[in-house]
């Protein structure tokens, strides 16, 4: 494994929607790898991110593709 994400969540602390996201992510990578495999970004620390994805969450971006 490599130290840099294959995918980043964005989204923000208490969001059942995104807690189920990861929830799913570690089905498909396992929970063994899913914190290594996903960056959690947390769109309430960046203002640009809130106005992006507040009501769009969880959004999942691929790191290498930036899809």
């Amino acid at each position: 494994m490599t130290d840099s994400p294959d995918w980043r969540l964005y989204g923000t602390v208490g969001c059942h929607l995104c807690e189920q996201a990861l929830e799913q992510l570690a089905l498909v990578v396992g929970w063994q790898r899913v914190f290594g495999a996903v960056e959690q970004i947390d769109i309430a620390d960046d203002d640009a991110l809130l106005t992006a994805y507040q009501t769009r969450i969880p959004v999942l971006v691929s790191v290498p593709g930036g899809e």
